[in-house]
């Protein structure tokens, strides 16, 4: 009887991963509790912000204030400038001329980023961590075509992730990109698919940045995004492929209900 206590104690701390029948992920403990599965199910999540929660945006009219994070972390992406402030439509945020900010985000180079939406038309610039110039640390996400991908180092780039990963328009994908400088992992792509673009290392030691993370734009102000954002969910570490493939279902699930 105590063995039988015991094992339960034991498995009572751990979870384990599963899929349910639609394909969503979910954690269970041994009584047969189903936790379903978020973003912070997963250690080290230090950004997600969710469209669909209306409790975690403020908005004057439909025109977005500010837009909380739900993980740990509790930043809160803002904008102070009434001229800039995005939409807030059927629960997704539109930003055209529009941006919003978090400052003092504290992230590394060693990463995982996941961002749900729907790109209108032209060249995006969808987020950005600092100045990224060769000599400030930080990253950023852009698309169609360019340099979807690039992080710096401080000293060069660290990891550029080509130009051919193409976004499509006018419909609800997920982009994602793993860059893990200790383990070389680097991998990119959009709704789970990896690009075949190959990337560079220049370093092997992980570096900590805390800078402005800009949100539908560069340099609060140029190169804007054009489009609605559903979902962005940033870790502080190249997450494993099992960790992946468990956002990877909790998105595609959550997007097959989008337009």
């Amino acid at each position: 009887m105590q063995s039988v206590f015991s094992k339960v104690a034991l498995l009572s701390i751990l979870l384990a991963l599963c899929v349910n029948s639609q394909g969503l992920p979910f954690y269970f403990d041994p009584l047969g509790n189903t936790i379903n599965f978020t973003p912070n199910s997963i250690p080290d999540c230090v950004l997600w912000l969710d469209s669909s929660n209306a409790s975690s945006i403020t908005t004057v009219g439909s025109s977005v204030v500010s837009w909380m994070d739900m993980s740990e972390r509790k930043y809160s992406a803002f904008q102070s400038n009434p001229a800039l402030y995005p939409s807030l439509s059927n629960g997704v945020i539109y930003c055209v001329s529009d941006t919003l900010k978090i400052t003092n985000f504290i992230s590394t180079l060693s990463s995982t980023i996941f961002v749900s939406l729907k790109i209108n038309t032209g060249s995006v610039w969808i987020l950005e961590l600092g100045p990224n110039a060769n000599f400030s640390p930080g990253w950023y996400m852009y698309s169609p075509g360019g340099d979807s991908f690039k992080y710096y180092d401080g000293i060069g780039i660290d990891g550029d992730y080509g130009t051919t990963l193409w976004m499509p328009t006018g419909r609800p994908i997920w982009a994602f990109i793993r860059h893990g400088v200790e383990n070389g992992i680097g991998s990119y792509g959009v709704n789970g698919e990896n690009a075949t673009n190959k990337y560079t290392h220049s370093i092997s030691e992980n570096i900590a940045i805390t800078n402005t993370l800009n949100i539908g734009s560069r340099n609060q102000g140029s190169i804007l995004f054009s489009g609605g954002i559903y979902e962005i969910i940033i870790y502080n570490r190249c997450i494993s492929d099992e960790e992946f493939n468990a956002v990877s279902n909790y998105l595609t699930k959550r997007n097959n209900g989008l337009n």
